[in-house]
């Protein structure tokens, strides 16, 4: 039985060491990510710093409720240290709905770690969030606009967990909708384009389930999911102090195209989606309806330069605070850095395009030698081929007239024309070999006509003094 024990605990140590283990690797290759991102402005950070309170949110929600374990287990170097969430526990869900709620968890992982990498220094810890029945009853009672008995508990089974995460993706969804047109760096734009895809398919999954029950009474209350939702969607406009926001049933001439009463996606008459800004946001998730206010999931109010500003008694609208503070100067700080990336861009292929030129014109040059010495060499070949038809034709008549020459020639003549017939035997020989090789010149073809030149009067002058004989 020792044994047996001691086994168990040595097995136990190593598997933990080797979780250790791989969550060092993941937090090393979390901080050496750092590096391979581009940075974004200081406007575009402090917008994003928005969304990374929500993700906080929805990580510990969902983590919390499908597995019972959240950030500090799952990712603890992306919660940095911040205070332990108020409220969570394990949720009583059947198999279906903890698997997706647990997806959907990691997928908040993922998020934060994005967001990590996008703003680098100007990531903050965890904040406060209270995710706890007490908090989530004051929310329904207000919603329902009554005091429910009892009080509402997203954890007791799945009807009622699903319609408490009703509440929050969406919140998200519109936030990411409303901050894109106020993104200045192509990078921002792509990190938020990124999120928002998932938090849509999050919610889209919501809603489809809810869809489905629509007609089905929430016990004990006797009231509809269908109810339920369209009554969170006018808490959420009413916090908003703006239409942005429609539940799973509608009045026809709010269904997509006026034609039908469904209404499985919230969307605008042109079937897009609503967009929140920032004071929006914070107004809605505190439930108090003011960014100056805070209470609901975040009891001492969100963290970032935008959340704090409305926090310690910022009264302007986000336009307002954007002129004032951020918008002009970095936009035009983005605008010039994006110029001088392109000045160098526009130099870079300029100097390309001129070095290609150049080789351009060399490889011209060396066709045009190469198609010049061809033509010469044509040339030289036709010219000798003339000159061995000639020297064909001529040679028997050549031999027989030699002949007669020398029968009335002396010794020392005879040999003056054997050095003759040397002097020319070697002279052909010598143009072959050129031409054969390909490297007959402009001296060997001087050289050649000065041979004929010679040949010709030599052979002149053996001609007249024949006739003077």
């Amino acid at each position: 039985m020792f044994t047996v024990a001691m086994s168990c605990v040595v097995i136990a140590l190593e598997a933990h060491c080797v979780v250790e283990k791989e969550q060092k690797e993941e937090e090393e290759n979390y901080h050496k990510c750092f590096e391979k991102v581009k940075n974004l402005t200081v406007w575009d950070k402090e917008l994003i710093q928005v969304a990374l309170n929500l993700e906080y949110l929805e990580a510990e929600f969902f983590l919390w409720s499908s597995v019972g374990k959240g950030l500090d287990k799952f990712a603890p170097y992306l919660a940095k240290g911040g205070p332990h969430p108020i409220g969570v526990q394990k949720a009583n869900l059947p198999p279906l709905l903890a698997d997706v709620f647990f997806q959907f968890g990691l997928q908040e992982v993922g998020h934060l770690r994005a967001i990590h990498k996008g703003l680098k220094e100007y990531a903050f810890p965890r904040p406060l969030l209270d995710v706890s029945t007490k908090t989530w009853a004051k929310l329904f009672d207000k919603a329902i606009g009554k005091e429910l008995k009892p009080p509402f508990d997203p954890y007791c089974n799945g009807l009622n967990y699903v319609i408490s995460a009703y509440t929050i993706p969406y919140v998200g969804l519109t936030g990411y909708v409303g901050a894109n047109p106020l993104l200045l760096s192509k990078e921002a734009k792509k990190l938020v384009a990124g999120l928002l895809g998932v938090e849509s398919g999050q919610d889209a999954v919501i809603r489809t389930f809810l869809y489905q029950k629509r007609h089905e009474e929430v016990k004990p209350y006797g009231i509809t999911v269908a109810e339920f939702t369209d009554k969170i969607s006018s808490l959420r406009n009413e916090l908003s102090h703006a239409f942005l926001d429609e539940g799973l049933v509608v009045p026809r001439p709010l269904g997509p195209e006026g034609l039908t009463k469904g209404n499985i996606l919230s969307a605008d008459k042109d079937s897009l989606a609503y967009g929140r800004t920032p004071e929006q946001v914070f107004a809605t998730v505190y439930g108090t309806g003011a960014a100056s206010k805070p209470g609901g999931f975040y009891p001492k109010g969100g963290h970032g330069k935008i959340a704090q500003a409305y926090l310690h008694g910022c009264k302007e609208s986000t336009k307002e605070y954007e002129k004032k503070h951020h918008y002009k100067k970095e936009h035009k700080e983005h605008e010039k850095e994006e110029y001088e990336k392109e000045q160098k861009e526009h130099e870079k292929k300029s100097e390309k395009e001129h070095h290609f030129k150049e080789e351009h014109k060399e490889h011209e040059e060396e066709y045009e030698n190469e198609h010049h010495y061809k033509k010469e060499h044509k040339e030289h070949v036709r010219e000798y081929k003339q000159y061995e038809k000639k020297d064909g034709n001529g040679e028997e008549e050549k031999e027989e007239s030699d002949k007669k020459k020398n029968e009335g020639k002396g010794e020392s003549e005879m040999k003056i024309d054997d050095r003759k017939e040397e002097h020319k035997k070697e002279g052909k020989e010598y143009a072959k070999k050129k031409i054969e090789k390909n490297s007959v010149g402009k001296e060997e073809k001087e050289k050649a006509k000065e041979y004929k030149k010679v040949d010709e009067k030599k052979e002149y002058g053996e001609n007249e003094s024949e006739k003077k004989n």
